[in-house]
């Protein structure tokens, strides 16, 4: 699991970004993400995989891709 914070005073962005991979009742493995601003409730999206290695895939992709753009693990 990680969570990701962007802080921009300037631009008035208070996000947070959560990934958790895990299995679920079928055998199956489900990335779950959570997104939205800091305090606020946020969405909820949910991938389904056959395998772990499929959902690390996705998990490491979408990791780098927010780090790229200014989020940073807290």
């Amino acid at each position: 699991m990680i969570l990701m914070h962007k802080i921009n005073t300037e631009t008035n962005e208070n996000k947070y970004y959560s990934l958790h991979i895990q299995p679920d009742l079928f055998g199956h493995w489900s990335l779950m993400r959570y997104f939205g601003r800091i305090g606020k409730n946020g969405q909820l999206k949910v991938d389904s995989f056959e395998s772990e290695e499929e959902a690390r895939e996705l998990y490491d992709k979408l990791e780098a891709s927010k780090k790229s753009r200014g989020y940073f693990e807290v």
